[in-house]
This record gives structure tokens, sequence and C-alpha cells, in this order.
């Protein structure tokens, strides 16, 4: 495998991972806005920018928060 090969390579599991990213942030802050209506915008800002396991802490969170903001709370 050349180097360009391998970078190529690492440039689609990024990719993969950033999509899965913003499809779980998505839904999270979709099934947070059907919950408890609008969030506010720097509670979207923080979801946007969470890795994958932080993401997946949150959205366990999602049924059992009183408070959409207490779903960030660590």
């Amino acid at each position: 495998m050349t180097t360009a090969d391998r970078l190529r390579a690492e440039g689609r599991v990024e990719g993969r991972v950033e999509g899965r990213v913003e499809e779980r942030a998505t839904a999270l802050l979709k099934v947070l806005q059907l919950r408890f209506g609008q969030t506010s915008p720097a509670l979207g800002a923080r979801i946007a920018a969470a890795d994958l396991e932080t993401l997946g802490r949150w959205f366990d969170r999602v049924l059992v928060v009183r408070d959409p903001e207490d779903i960030v709370a660590d």
C-alpha cells in the first residue's frame, strides 16, 4: 500500500466517523426538541461540538433529565 492509498483510506474512515457524529448530534437535538421544545443555541453548539462517545453518553440521559441543559452536565 502506498502512502497515497493509506492517506485516502484514513480520509474515508475519518469521513465516516464525522458523518456518524453529525447524525447522532442531529438525532439528539431532535429528541430534545420533541421532549422540551426549542433548545438554546448554546446547547445546540455544545452538542454539535461533541465527539461520538460523549454524544452517546448524552443520548442515554435524554429520557431521565428534567431540563434539556442537564443533558450536558458532567
